[in-house]
C-alpha cells in the first residue's frame, strides 16, 4: 500500500506557521531558540517541531478495502520556561483543531489531538528548557 504523509505534514507545518508560531519540519526552525545561537544568549523564541510518527494499519468494515490507517503526527514544543512552552503548545492545539489533511488515495477524517503531552524540563541544557510532546491523529480510509 502507498501511504505518502508528505502533504499532511506540509499542511500541518503551514497551519502552525499561519498561526504565528515558529515551526520546523522534523528539525528546529532557524528563527527560533536563543537569539544569539547559544543557550542563555539573548532572548528565547519558543517553537514547535512537527514529526511523522508510526501509523497503524487496522482492519475495518467502514470501507470496501477492509483497512484504515491511523495517521499519527507529533508536535514537540520548546520554551525557555514551563509557562512559555505550555502557552505555545496550547496555541498549536488551537490552530490544528479540526483541520483535514490530504493523503493521496485516502479520505481522511479531521485531525484531532489524541494526546496532550507532559511538560518536561530538559536538564541537559544550560539554562534549562521545557518541552511538550503532543500527538495528533487522523483516521484515513483508502479510496
Amino acid at each position: 500500500m502507498y501511504f505518502d504523509r508528505s502533504s499532511a505534514i506540509d499542511l500541518v507545518v503551514q497551519t502552525i506557521s499561519a498561526a504565528g508560531i515558529s515551526v520546523g519540519d522534523h528539525i528546529a526552525p532557524p528563527d527560533a531558540g536563543w537569539s544569539q545561537g547559544q543557550p542563555g544568549s539573548g532572548t528565547f523564541t519558543a517553537y514547535t517541531v512537527v514529526f511523522a510518527m508510526q501509523s497503524q494499519v487496522r482492519p475495518t468494515t467502514l470501507c470496501v478495502k477492509g483497512y484504515e490507517i491511523g495517521l499519527v503526527l507529533q508536535t514537540r514544543t520548546f520554551g525557555a520556561n514551563r509557562s512559555q512552552a505550555d502557552h505555545i503548545a496550547a496555541k498549536v492545539r488551537e490552530a490544528l483543531h479540526g483541520i483535514t489533511v490530504e493523503i493521496p488515495g485516502f479520505k481522511a477524517n479531521p485531525l484531532w489531538c489524541s494526546a496532550i503531552g507532559a511538560v518536561d524540563r530538559m536538564d541537559d541544557t544550560d539554562p534549562k528548557m521545557w518541552r511538550i510532546n503532543d500527538s495528533y491523529t487522523a483516521d484515513c480510509f483508502p479510496t
